[in-house]
């Protein structure tokens, strides 16, 4: 995997006194996260979802499992790099992108919501979560739920669902039939929601037949359907 990732053409120079200028990120491999993420996805039309995609970093080392990824990202600035990030690894052909960021069901009132990000990070770090650190900027933005994004992308099944949604990772899976799932690869923020919420949430993902697999990382963990409709090669 750090072979491909080393390959990827990564644009990082945009500047117009909203985003902050950044020259290319060391270690771009580290920004892919550490989730535990399979060889091989045998199916027929293999599909990931890509919440949090940030500047497209976990996308761009994981898509050649995929014949299609759906890339979410809520940070407007992070959106602009991921498209160009997409564009360069001429890539547009089988990942979507959309600039809304997700949690739990709103009335169609309080679906607009305050982004919260910090321009100084890079990627920038980004919540609505009124307990998110270190934000010093602000832009509205459109929340949509568990049921709007399968709306979105019009797909029956999601073989790779990788969330990175800094601290709504409860409100948007819990209580969701997550049977069209066969992988779920979460990144869980304890230090925004707490523990609990997070061994409420792991509690209810096992309960709906999924196992959680040996992980990387403690709070990356990856959780697999045991009837999952494809076949996973680990």
């Amino acid at each position: 995997m750090k072979k491909e990732i080393k390959k990827m053409k990564v644009y990082s120079d945009y500047d117009d006194g909203f985003f902050v200028k950044f020259e290319r990120p060391a270690r771009p491999e580290k920004l892919a996260g550490n989730y535990k993420i399979p060889k091989k996805i045998e199916a027929e039309n293999p599909v990931c979802v890509d919440l949090g995609a940030a500047e497209g970093y976990f996308t761009l080392a994981h898509h050649e499992l995929f014949n299609k990824v759906y890339c979410f990202e809520a940070c407007y600035p992070n959106f602009v790099t991921l498209s160009q990030n997409i564009a360069k690894n001429n890539l547009d052909n089988k990942v979507a992108i959309f600039n809304f960021c997700v949690g739990r069901y709103e009335p169609d009132g309080k679906k607009i919501v305050d982004l919260k990000f910090n321009k100084n990070d890079r990627p920038y770090g980004n919540s609505f979560k009124k307990t998110a650190p270190g934000s010093n900027s602000v832009h509205r933005v459109h929340k949509i739920d568990f049921h709007d994004v399968f709306q979105l992308i019009d797909e029956k099944r999601i073989h790779l669902l990788k969330c990175d949604i800094e601290g709504s990772e409860l409100d948007f899976l819990s209580d969701k039939d997550l049977s069209s799932i066969d992988i779920l690869a979460i990144e869980m923020h304890k230090w925004v929601i707490g523990e609990n919420k997070i061994n409420r949430l792991t509690e209810q993902i096992l309960k709906q037949n999924f196992s959680l697999v040996k992980s990387n990382s403690p709070k990356e963990p990856t959780f697999v359907n045991n009837n999952p409709s494809c076949k996973i090669i680990w």
